[in-house]
């Protein structure tokens, strides 16, 4: 009965930090559209907020970049 339940918590802990293992890989590649999707009040939870914070800021971050290039680019043109 324990490793049974053993088995059922470690499913229930791991599952989620696969998820946020993922959206941690896409960040890492450079794809900052995909919302992480975790509903949980626990500390896991706690992890995916900031995960997400942090990858809405890289996204706005890159779009200020990107704006900013755009300009300069047509100010000055390719150097």
């Amino acid at each position: 009965m324990a490793l049974i339940f053993a088995i059922i918590f470690a499913k229930i802990i791991t599952k989620p930090l696969f998820k946020l293992r993922e959206v941690a890989k896409d960040i890492e590649m450079g794809n900052l559209s995909k919302q992480i999707e975790l509903k949980s009040s626990d500390e896991i939870g706690d992890l995916a907020k900031s995960l997400d914070s942090m990858r809405l800021g890289l996204k706005d971050r890159n779009d200020l970049l990107n704006s900013l290039l755009k300009a300069f680019q047509g100010k000055f043109g390719n150097i």
